[in-house]
Formats: structure tokens, sequence, C-alpha cells
């Protein structure tokens, strides 16, 4: 519908701008940040197996670890990123996961994580983020707190750094 200018906006994930560009050559497309206009909530978050932490809390340890270097080496290196990403994909060229991994590491580093780390969560942030989930989502059933979505201890003493 953007391509075919019946609309002028669509919500989309940043790593979908190439194809936007791609499909609509002679516009200039703006990505806006909804943290840069107040809305001061996480965008992305992991669901964990219910139970699986408190089973085996070193495996927990040792996998946000890992996948905490994994961020920060992917987003420290673009062209490395769309090498492994198009190795992997039968429908992407490497070109493509080359403009999608630009695109997306260039908002990956906001100032709360280039000062306190990849993982690192505040728990004020994330009171503002149930709050605003609940608020715009309709779910049924017992309405969770910050306190039961987040359990601390599973991250490195020391932080991962971008």
């Amino acid at each position: 519908m953007l391509a075919a200018r019946k609309v002028q906006s669509i919500d989309q994930f940043l790593m979908s701008e190439p194809a936007i560009r791609r499909a609509v050559p002679d516009a200039k497309p703006v990505c806006l940040f909804a943290g840069d206009y107040g809305l001061d909530i996480y965008r992305q978050l992991d669901r964990r197996l219910r139970g699986v932490p408190r089973k085996n809390p070193d495996v927990v340890k040792k996998f946000v670890r890992a996948a905490l270097r994994g961020w920060k080496d992917a987003l420290s290196s673009p062209e490395r990123r769309a090498a492994c990403r198009s190795s992997t994909s039968r429908r992407s060229t490497r070109r493509s996961w080359s403009r999608r991994s630009r695109s997306s590491s260039a908002s990956r580093s906001p100032t709360n994580v280039r000062k306190n780390g990849f993982g690192t969560v505040s728990p004020q942030r994330m009171k503002n983020n149930r709050r605003f989930h609940q608020q715009q989502h309709r779910v049924p059933g017992e309405k969770v707190t910050a306190d039961q979505i987040y359990a601390p201890g599973y991250l490195p003493e020391k932080p991962c750094l971008p």
C-alpha cells in the first residue's frame, strides 16, 4: 500500500527499510523511533520457559552471556553478520542481508546500552513498559506486574558493552 501510494506511512521493523527503499525508489523514507518521542519502553523482550531458570540457572547464565556477545559481535560488524545470515538463508542474498544489517545496526545502541551494556533492565522502565502494554492491549486474565516479568541475576557481572 505504501508503494502504491495508498497510505503515507506504515509501521515496520527497521530491518525492512532496504525493501521499502527498493519498493518506493523515488521517495525518501524516514524512520521514527517511539523512544525519541517519549515512549520509554523496551522494544522487544525475550520470553522464557517457566521453571528453566530455577532448574538450570547456570545454563541460563551461559546462554544469556553467549547471546549478549552474539549481539555485540553482530552489531559491531554488519558485513560479517550479513555473511553469516546469508549462508543459512535460501531466499535472501548477502547483499540484502548487508542492507538489513546496516539499517538495524544504526538503532541498536541507545544511550542506556552504551552506558550500562546489553541486556540491562531498569526497574522503572520495566514498570513503564508493563503499564503501556496493559493500557494498549486487552489481554484477558490476571495482570502481571513488572516484578513478575523480569528475573534479575542472569546477566554477567561485567556488563557487555557495545
